[in-house]
């Protein structure tokens, strides 16, 4: 699992009060309200360093989501 480091050697003052307030994920849906993402859809996964099965690559085809569609439909 997977946790927060409070105050690690990244945390920065406007990542400190984003955590705080939740604010978070402001970006993502300004992504959305500009059309780059969608809000339900595979999540965004890096392209570069990473070798893919044919299988996953139809993925990358469709706009990645702020939240899958598995959490969704549970």
């Amino acid at each position: 699992m997977l946790c927060k480091i409070r105050d690690g050697p990244r945390v920065t003052c406007v990542d400190r009060v984003s955590r705080r307030l939740s604010l978070e994920k402001v970006p993502q849906l300004l992504s959305v309200v500009t059309g780059d993402m969608s809000l339900v859809g595979p999540r965004p996964l890096p392209l570069r360093g990473c070798e893919f099965k044919k299988s996953h690559q139809g993925r990358h085809v469709v706009q990645p989501g702020i939240i899958g569609l598995w959490e969704v439909s549970v």
